[in-house]
């Protein structure tokens, strides 16, 4: 058994608990329902954990060094199998996003908000 890490960006009218419950389910979805060795969030039956704090934007060569750095710390840390860190996105990412993964259905609803859920799972 091993574990790897994983990253996924979610757009959601709503805040982070329905931003973490629609990537869960976007990875089942994606890799299957069962609960094996998949490597996605939608083994991080411990919940998340929310880092808003002060960080290079995402996309940038610096902001991949931070959240490898987070990662490597979480592996050391040893925290429980499962641990999700949730950032939100900034405005700028969340425009950047909607662009990237084609949202735009999402343009001009109030109280949309992004959520970058990254952390360790088995695979």
């Amino acid at each position: 058994m091993g574990s790897t890490t994983y990253r996924q960006e979610v757009l959601v009218k709503g805040n982070v608990k329905q931003a973490y419950k629609k990537a869960v389910t976007d990875a089942r979805a994606e890799f299957g329902h069962q609960q094996g060795y998949c490597g996605s969030i939608q083994q991080s039956y411990n919940g998340y954990t929310i880092l808003d704090v002060n960080r290079p934007t995402i996309g940038s060569k610096k902001y991949y060094e931070w959240e490898s750095d987070i990662l490597n710390a979480v592996g050391d840390m040893a925290l429980p199998e499962g641990s999700t860190f949730a950032i939100p996105l900034t405005p700028y990412e969340l425009r950047k996003a909607r662009q990237q993964y084609k949202w735009q259905h999402l343009k001009g609803i109030r109280g949309v908000t992004g959520w970058r859920f990254i952390g360790w799972a088995r695979c």
